[in-house]
């Protein structure tokens, strides 16, 4: 009898104890049995960079940069004006601009000082030289000479061409003009706003802003296209050289 009790009582014993289990703890806070069931950390995908879009210039002016770039033969006056240190647009040295191909003369409306005395108020530009010369109509002296300068001297700091390239993509409309019977455009772009002949494609005033002040104002005045022939920008051969 005590001995069937012994049993009962060690199955009953044995029924009610809940085996033991080890359990590991993961990184992530997971339990799991054995650490190789831990879940495997994932590698982060690797994105791309991000390609910033530059925004694109606003297509009418597209047409008119792309228009005033093909224009190889023009003239014009330039006239300008600058702030000075006493508070007043002053005027800079005006003078006319031939241009056909790669080829252009300027003709200054004061005389520029070669030597103590002896002037000149054009300037023929090519590919290979750069040349100082007096008219029979001017009034520098004329003497028959042309004077090699150095290369690209006096070089205009900018042309309606030059201008075209510097307008950034941000530029936008700012309206329309007319001037001589032609429509203008007048566009803006950070501190400038440059009216061009909407026809041309090409600049005919630029006026720079400090806030409200105008610091500097140019004017590209009587401009033609397809009028320059080759003896405006071309000197003649027969006039002596002078280094």
């Amino acid at each position: 009898m005590k001995l069937a009790i012994i049993l009962i009582t060690i199955l009953f014993l044995v029924g009610c104890t809940q085996p033991i289990t080890e359990t590991f703890t993961c990184p992530d806070g997971t339990e799991v049995q054995d650490e190789t069931q831990c879940p495997q950390e994932q590698e982060p995908e690797v994105q791309p960079p991000t390609q910033v879009q530059e925004p694109e210039v606003n297509s009418e002016i597209t047409e008119l940069i792309n228009k005033g770039q093909q224009q190889d033969n023009y003239k014009y006056s330039f006239v300008g004006s600058e702030l000075s240190n006493r508070g007043k647009l002053e005027p800079v040295p005006s003078y006319d601009v031939y241009i056909n191909n790669n080829q252009m003369k300027i003709v200054y409306d004061d005389n520029i000082l070669l030597t103590e005395d002896t002037f000149y108020n054009e300037i023929y530009y090519n590919s290979e030289e750069t040349i100082g010369f007096c008219p029979a109509d001017g009034r520098c002296g004329y003497n028959g000479k042309a004077y090699i300068l150095p290369y690209n001297d006096h070089v205009p700091e900018f042309t309606p061409l030059s201008l075209l390239s510097d307008i950034p993509s941000n530029a936008e409309k700012f309206g329309e003009s007319t001037q001589d019977g032609r429509k203008m455009t007048i566009i803006e772009y950070n501190n400038k706003r440059m009216t061009i002949d909407s026809f041309y494609g090409l600049p005919v005033e630029v006026i720079t802003f400090d806030g409200e002040t105008v610091t500097h104002k140019y004017n590209f005045n009587r401009l033609t296209v397809n009028t320059v022939k080759d003896s405006d920008v071309v000197l003649d051969d027969r006039f002596e050289r002078v280094e």
